[in-house]
């Protein structure tokens, strides 16, 4: 059965939500990021604005907890004054990126 759209959410909801209602329910009960973390195997690199809507820095330092208590390695560079994007601090985020990755040369 295909699920009807919800005007409310825009034209593009057909890009974000799937269209099956089997499919739509799965998503609705999914578990959440921080559940998921846990399970990361790999050293994993985040980086946070601190003006950020979507998730809140606690929300990122619970992520980070979370992955570390079971032995990940996790390092997590907020930047105080960025948001979701970023975009203050792209040319030092690089820097951190290849110092991350030159770990592993």
């Amino acid at each position: 059965m295909v699920c009807e759209r919800d005007s409310s959410l825009g034209l593009l909801q057909h890009l974000a939500l799937p269209t099956y209602a089997d499919q739509l329910d799965l998503t609705r009960i999914e578990p959440s990021s921080l559940e998921y973390a846990g399970r990361i195997r790999v050293p994993l690199l985040t980086f946070h604005g601190a003006l950020d809507k979507t998730a809140t820095t606690v929300e990122m330092e619970s992520i980070q907890d979370s992955i570390m208590s079971r032995g990940g390695k996790c390092e997590l560079i907020v930047s105080e004054y960025d948001m979701h994007g970023l975009v203050l601090h792209r040319e030092e985020n690089h820097s951190h990126v290849l110092s991350f990755l030159k770990r592993f040369e």
